[in-house]
């Protein structure tokens, strides 16, 4: 009986780590499907569960050696299965830990730093909202999917912000320290696309910040499939040939950077992502307040920002109440970059 189970077992695992290493290397044709997509975003939990099967193959292969039983190639194939799946999934994860090279500090920039929440048009926690701008104080925060009673709940922060644009024709609200002059909404669909704006930070810079969102393909099939793929691979470096530096690109991407369409499209653009040095920071899962977050939420709410820009700091913030984690990114805009 104790050697039945012990097979069974060995078998389960074994197969575990045979699907770990199939979902691991379908993660790569991500824009094949939206169905494959949805595997592509989970690159930590795989990684977690590479070093989990590796430790348990190593041990039973340390077990077996020591009951002096010949490995067969059976026995050694997981191991190399799991190895791969660890090493592939290490690569995609760890370029988010590790500091990009540094800029040139002697060029003078102006901080500034973005809040991006997606508040969740069913989500009702207005005050905790409030009170987590009111404790961050970004530059600017620009708000997603702010339909119902955001707007008006929004606006206990025209005391702090002077200058507000509400945009309902995309759902955004946007509060910021600083001026801005907005630019013509392109929509991709119905009421999701880019919003340009002109932000002034004073007498010596200037940036192009552009507010996006997609289409969730889960929830708008293949048209949501195919007009958020439109948006990330064409429309961002279409903006980008179009728009000076210095620019930023700010929103809920429903696609995390693992994704085919998202590397093609930095390929493309130039752009760099902000996350890099500061982690993963998943920021969407079926509630932000759920324990493992971390684990097997979605990296989808992003910045990308042109090479002449510094990232010094992107972080998470507090649930507020969402299926999203509030964002925020401090940057560094060259000085004498008005436009």
């Amino acid at each position: 009986m104790v050697n039945m189970i012990k097979k069974i077992s060995e078998s389960l695992i074994n197969s575990l780590i045979a699907v770990l290493f199939i979902v691991s290397i379908l993660a790569f044709a991500s824009h094949i499907h939206r169905f494959i997509e949805m595997i592509s975003g989970l690159r930590i939990l795989y990684l977690w569960l590479s070093v989990i099967f590796l430790i348990l193959t190593l041990s039973l292969v340390f077990l077996k050696k020591a009951k002096k039983h010949r490995l067969k190639l059976l026995n050694t194939l997981p191991i190399l299965l799991v190895s791969f799946s660890f090493i592939i999934n290490l690569i995609e994860v760890l370029p988010y830990y590790i500091s990009p090279p540094e800029q040139d500090h002697s060029i003078p920039r102006k901080n500034i730093k973005l809040m991006l929440l997606n508040v969740h048009h069913q989500n009702q926690q207005f005050r905790d909202v409030v009170n987590l701008v009111r404790k961050e104080q970004p530059d600017l925060a620009l708000f997603l999917e702010a339909t119902g009673r955001w707007p008006q709940e929004l606006a206990f922060l025209s005391n702090e912000y002077q200058f507000h644009e509400s945009i309902q024709q995309v759902q955004f609200e946007i509060y910021s320290k600083h001026s801005f002059k907005l630019e013509n909404t392109i929509l991709y669909g119905t009421y999701r696309g880019f919003v340009p704006l002109h932000l002034d930070l004073g007498k010596t810079a200037e940036v192009t910040l552009v507010a996006l969102h997609t289409y969730p393909p889960r929830f708008f099939g293949k048209t949501g499939f195919d007009l958020r793929n439109d948006q990330i691979t064409k429309g961002i470096p279409e903006l980008t040939t179009k728009i000076e530096p210095p620019l930023i690109f700010l929103g809920d991407f429903n696609m995390d950077m693992w994704a085919s369409p998202f590397k093609k499209m930095i390929a493309l653009s130039g752009l760099h992502d902000a996350k890099k040095g500061s982690g993963v920071l998943p920021s969407l899962w079926i509630d932000a307040k759920l324990p493992l977050h971390s684990i097997f939420g979605l990296p989808v709410d992003n910045c990308l920002v042109s090479g002449n820009i510094t990232v010094n700091d992107a972080y998470s913030g507090r649930h507020v109440g969402s299926d999203h984690l509030p964002m925020f990114f401090v940057l560094g805009v060259p000085e004498y970059a008005k436009k």
